[in-house]
């Protein structure tokens, strides 16, 4: 009888150690599971990539840079930028004779001797006047007598009037008129031709932008010819 009940524990001891071990068996195998699906959910690591649109091209001199997008100006916008600066053959506009040389001026201006006017009204308001027509004293500089002569000029500007060289002296004085003291702008041009020096000058309207008006007036001088 004790023999048998010997049989009998060694048997269940067996069975304990065999259901252990299967119980460790399972549990490496699940933790080796976790492990490897914790290995595949892992992102792998990568090097950021540049970006396309910072990228830069290196031309032209050595060490300037320019963005890859650039674009150079297109023959179109030089001809808009040249049509905008003259007014030669510009609509509203006519080819006047001034003598020794015509302007493009507004259709409705008026020349009367020497002297533009804006329109023939009663009372027109003066735009220029060809102050003289001076033959080139001194050819290596053609401009230095105006230099001293308009030597209080606020400012003097060197320029060139379609082909021909000029300059610009921007002239302002003190004046009365009806009991009220304000000041006028007055600018002259030079503008050299073959062998004589053309001075106009312009008078800007009172009260109205002086810059505004000197841009459209000196697109007029762009279209002078002689």
């Amino acid at each position: 009888m004790k023999k048998k009940i010997s049989i009998v524990l060694v048997m269940i001891a067996c069975l304990g150690l065999s259901a252990c071990s299967e119980r460790n068996m399972n549990s490496i195998d699940s933790n080796s599971a976790s492990s490897e699906d914790t290995s595949i959910s892992q992102p792998t690591t990568r090097l950021p990539e540049e970006s396309e649109s910072n990228s830069l091209d290196i031309s032209g001199e050595e060490g300037s840079l320019e963005p890859s997008d650039s674009k150079e100006p297109s023959a179109q916008d030089d001809l808009i930028e040249e049509s905008s600066s003259s007014t030669n053959s510009a609509p509203g506009y006519s080819e006047k004779d001034l003598g020794l040389f015509s302007l493009w001026l507004p259709e409705d201006s008026v020349i009367e001797s020497n002297i533009i006017y804006e329109d023939d009204s009663e009372l027109p308001r003066k735009i220029a006047e060809i102050t003289s027509i001076d033959t080139i004293s001194d050819t290596a500089s053609p401009f230095a007598i105006y230099d001293q002569r308009y030597s209080d000029a606020e400012n003097v500007s060197e320029c060139h009037f379609g082909i021909y060289a000029g300059k610009s002296y921007s002239l302002q004085k003190e004046v009365s008129e009806g009991g009220m003291t304000g000041f006028q702008n007055t600018i002259v041009y030079c503008i050299e031709s073959e062998n004589n020096i053309i001075v106009i000058t312009f008078f800007p309207q009172r009260g109205v932008g002086t810059h505004e008006q000197r841009e459209e007036f000196e697109k007029i001088l762009n279209s002078i010819q002689f």
